[in-house]
């Protein structure tokens, strides 16, 4: 496991070459310490590298997800914010959006301009204006409600309509190993299974 340090101090990970990219970074990273969102917490940076995020997700109320605490990392691209980070589940999840290998495929982190065949227009897309907290609640609703017409995972989406209990089956054990594998690295971040706030 990668050792992960959190900043307290957006001053001290201003990256020299990146001076606005990273500012911007690190003012959000503060902020979301100071403030925690209801549904995640920013459990830290990898390797000190303010492009590198991770966040626990909580699984939202009244969805197959509720109770699982689900760790993503975010990569964001020197380009940031005029270009989308990358999202990908770390823990094991089961949802018709996101890939096998864990990657999110969601149109918010889709790159800016009209998509292609016209199925996502340029207002769904990544905006400049998006932020850590637009991302991740984008992605919460995207586990309440799958996007059925931008299948990443077809194997997710087959079971989900045809066989929805045993689709409900699988998250759930998806949810418990979440929580099993977390619990290994913190045991104090507070989850009633519908997003509370928590302080990491």
């Amino acid at each position: 496991m990668v050792l992960l340090k959190i900043v307290t101090f957006y001053s001290c990970v201003v990256w020299p070459f990146f001076p606005l990219m990273s500012a911007s970074l690190a003012r959000q990273l503060v902020e979301l310490q100071t403030n925690p969102t209801d549904g995640f917490a920013v459990r830290g940076l990898v390797d000190d590298n303010i492009f590198k995020w991770q966040v626990i997700i909580f699984g939202p109320l009244g969805s197959p997800y509720e109770g699982g605490t689900f760790l993503a990392q975010l990569d964001f691209p020197t380009s940031y914010p005029q270009q989308p980070p990358k999202m990908r589940f770390l823990t094991n999840i089961l949802h018709p959006n996101v890939y096998r290998d864990g990657y999110v495929c969601i149109s918010i982190l889709h790159p800016p301009g009209d998509g292609p065949f016209g199925v996502e227009k340029a207002a769904e897309r990544w905006q400049p204006v998006h932020t850590v907290e637009s991302i991740v609640i984008s992605v919460q609703s995207m586990l309440s409600e799958p996007n059925f017409l931008s299948p990443a995972n077809l194997e997710a989406l087959l079971m989900f309509r045809v066989n929805p209990q045993r689709y409900n089956e699988r998250v759930k054990q998806c949810v418990k190993e979440s929580n099993v594998a977390l619990e290994s690295d913190y045991r104090d971040i507070p989850n009633d299974g519908g997003g509370r706030r928590a302080s990491i």
